[in-house]
């Protein structure tokens, strides 16, 4: 993920979190957020590339989960 302002940093941490419970936040670089899902969750790996397809096909720039 790319944020760059705190708030959108804060926002997608938030959000991986709802998405997938395990992930651990790595680094931020850049504006680069860089997280890891355990391979013994990969029920939650899914979800997060679902979420990502869905806004590379959406005019949107701002990525929401599904209600």
């Amino acid at each position: 993920m790319v944020c760059n302002e705190e708030s959108g940093i804060k926002k997608a941490t938030e959000l991986m979190k709802q998405i997938a419970p395990s992930c651990k936040f790595v680094d931020d670089s850049g504006g680069s957020l860089l997280f890891s899902i355990p391979l013994d969750c990969p029920n939650e790996i899914a979800p997060l590339f679902k979420l990502i397809n869905r806004y590379s096909d959406s005019d949107s720039n701002e990525l929401k989960l599904e209600s």
